[in-house]
């Protein structure tokens, strides 16, 4: 039994690693999103397609690999699927040694590459579906994370206007596609409240507003 996570990159079928095109087209079946699985441009044997929810893609898996007696499957992540991805949400259910993990390329690293910035020294954490630490966040001087519909820009700068923080924000919506966004600003500065699926980037020069 093996599991094949599958890092697809940010968006864009460009942005597929020549490892990823060759698990995908080797797959018996790719389980994926709606989303995922057109977002390859690749013509799939047998796609599967799942909500995006956790329970229901392990019941996809399961089926697949007990029902259907498959020896693999490939599973289809977002971005690089050990950051913030479902590598280790997938080792946890079914050990270590049915997952193999190909590398993707995330969109953090895609947006740190289209603005021209190092990743040296980067905190890296995720706002998708739990609470940040933000007292550590506005500490460090260099952040990334993904977030969600809950908290996102907004919030987030909201949270360090709440300590008195200004932090320098880059914010990439949609990024590889071609209503890709990017904006730089600052925590006081943002009123909109509503992204599209995004990155955000502090950088926290220790300033303060009062």
């Amino acid at each position: 039994m093996m599991i094949n996570v599958v890092g697809i990159g940010p968006g864009k079928a460009s942005g597929l690693t020549i490892e990823a095109q060759d698990r995908i087209k080797k797959g018996q079946c790719v389980i994926g999103t709606k989303r995922q699985l057109a977002s390859t441009g690749m013509n799939i044997i047998k796609p599967i397609v799942y909500s995006g929810r956790m329970e229901d893609l392990e019941a996809k898996i399961k089926e697949q690999l007990i029902l259907n007696q498959s020896d693999e499957v490939v599973v289809l992540a977002s971005g690089d699927p050990s950051i913030y991805g479902l590598s280790k949400c997938l080792m946890d259910l079914f050990g270590k040694d049915a997952v193999h993990v190909t590398a993707g390329i995330s969109a953090i690293q895609y947006l740190f590459a289209r603005i021209k910035l190092d990743m040296n020294d980067l905190y890296i954490t995720s706002a998708h579906g739990k609470r940040p630490d933000f007292d550590l966040l506005f500490k460090m001087p260099k952040v990334a994370l993904v977030t969600d519909g809950s908290i996102g820009p907004y919030e987030i700068g909201q949270e360090a206007i709440l300590r008195g923080f200004n932090p320098r924000m880059i914010i990439g919506e949609n990024l590889s596609y071609d209503d890709e966004s990017i904006q730089e600003t600052d925590a006081k500065t943002i009123t909109r409240k509503k992204y599209e699926m995004n990155v955000v980037i502090l950088l926290n020069d220790g300033s303060r507003l009062y």
